[in-house]
């Protein structure tokens, strides 16, 4: 899990969500806006990928993770993030 001063908040998400650039990949969705002076994440996997919580929790806390490690390296230095996996990333955990 990433830090509290890392994660969006309901109203930034919303923000993020209606107001950000969107960029696609076969593996995932971002929604970026720039501008934040610290950097925020936050991470959205939908029942299509997977029906049990379980399957999905596991997915946004590998994804987190990644994002944590990103944070502590300084390879995001700005900006809002929101991302949300593709239907077909269906991954062995």
């Amino acid at each position: 899990m990433i830090s509290k001063k890392h994660r969006l908040t309901k109203k930034q998400f919303n923000a993020v969500f209606n107001n950000g650039t969107i960029f696609h990949s076969d593996l995932f969705t971002i929604c970026v806006v720039f501008g934040e002076i610290i950097p925020k994440a936050s991470v959205v996997v939908s029942k299509k990928i997977s029906q049990p919580a379980v399957v999905r929790n596991t997915l946004r806390r590998k994804i987190f993770a990644s994002i944590n490690e990103c944070f502590q390296e300084k390879k995001i230095t700005n900006g809002a993030y929101f991302c949300a996996e593709k239907n077909y990333l269906l991954i062995k955990i």
